[in-house]
């Protein structure tokens, strides 16, 4: 914890209150943005490698769902099977671990970084879905083949969600680092030319 940097700590503090005030719809007429949970844990895995971090995001999340029900927001979802969304969302941060930035050199990075995502995305999908049949308790009458036609709609608001952030986020990223290159290399070239005039 101690070689953590203060932009970390500002970066998890902005991730964690928009996974808060996002998820689920208690905060929907306030904020009428999508849940930004996936995305942030992806983002986190990006910028925030220890694991104390998206630990912190997870209680974000579990503090914005117990708030919401102590509000009169349905409990459907509060079963035993809530604790499969840690490795839910773990998956989304050990995804992000694969990569250092978050802006795109090439459009064969731009390929793997959608891929790794979709796959990520549709992993975490499988264990949050699956765990709920399974556990929740909720589908005890229900066969596994009567369900899955259930989630076919679901699992493309589930998949396009995390990229109405990232998709903006990693175009700034991006552009912020070629600016920060042109400008680093636009430099040299001043002390270069300016140390070449010297007598």
């Amino acid at each position: 914890m101690n070689n953590i940097k203060p932009w970390q700590w500002g970066l998890l503090a902005v991730l964690s209150l928009g996974v808060f005030v996002t998820r689920g719809p208690l905060f929907k007429e306030m904020v009428p943005l999508p849940g930004m949970t996936l995305a942030a844990f992806f983002v986190a895995g990006i910028y925030l490698r220890s694991m104390w971090f998206p630990a912190i995001l997870f209680l974000a999340a579990a503090a914005s769902d117990q708030f919401a029900v102590s509000q009169g927001v349905s409990d459907w979802c509060i079963t035993p099977a809530y604790g499969f969304l840690i490795p839910t969302y773990f998956t989304l941060w050990f995804a992000g671990r694969l990569f250092d930035r978050l802006s795109l050199a090439s459009w064969r990075e731009a390929g793997i970084f959608a891929s790794v995502l979709f796959l990520s995305v549709s992993t975490a999908f499988v264990i949050s879905n699956g765990s709920f049949f399974l556990f929740s308790g909720r589908y005890d009458q229900m066969t596994l083949m009567e369900y899955l036609p259930s989630l076919a709609g679901y699992f493309q608001r589930y998949l396009v969600t995390p990229f109405y952030y990232l998709v903006p986020a990693t175009l700034i990223a991006t552009v912020f680092e070629k600016w920060r290159r042109t400008d680093i290399t636009t430099n040299k070239s001043d002390e270069m030319s300016t140390a070449g005039s010297l007598p």
